[in-house]
């Protein structure tokens, strides 16, 4: 990754702007990933794809190099094909073009289950709203782990609760 550290700056103040015009500006956006970090404390679902501003503000053009090195490596990445195609020729030219790239040492993360929730999680977030927000979640069980039982309903009747509560929209 050839990234001079000028136009590493530059890239990465459209980042931050991006950043404030998809959430920071926006009490809705605001309020789910505040949401999000609440519910899952330990899972890849509390952090925002496009980074907090605190990591945004400190990153160096190293921290960038060094996670590109380790994750856009060819151990790490799905070819997708679509269409009449010949195999074979994918092949070639999948070899051609991405056969010199070293693979890079990657260690899968360990599985983080969440902590078990002994009470109520509770965040108000401030921001320039023009009404009141409020945004509530509760724990169910997976579907999948419900298949077969005598609760494998459960799931359904919370889908039809949410719509009579929420009009249909779940988010």
């Amino acid at each position: 990754l050839t990234l001079p550290p000028a136009e590493f700056k530059k890239e990465l103040e459209v980042v931050k702007e991006e950043r404030r015009w998809r959430t920071e500006d926006k009490p809705n956006a605001l309020t789910r990933e505040q949401f999000m970090s609440t519910v899952f404390q330990n899972s890849p679902y509390g952090q925002p794809v496009i980074g907090w501003m605190t990591d945004l503000n400190n990153m160096r053009v190293e921290d960038l190099r060094a996670w590109y090195k380790r994750w856009y490596a060819p151990n790490n990445a799905t070819l997708v094909v679509v269409g009449d195609v010949e195999p074979e020729a994918i092949y070639k030219l999948a070899k051609k073009y991405y056969g010199d790239i070293e693979p890079s040492d990657i260690v899968a993360p360990k599985p983080r289950k969440e902590t078990p929730q002994r009470g109520l999680r509770e965040v108000q977030v401030k921001a320039p709203a023009e009404v009141p927000h409020v945004m509530m979640g509760f724990k169910t069980p997976a579907l999948i782990d419900l298949l077969g039982t005598d609760e494998a309903w459960e799931p359904y009747a919370l889908e039809v609760g949410l719509g009579a509560l929420c009009a249909g929209s779940a988010e």
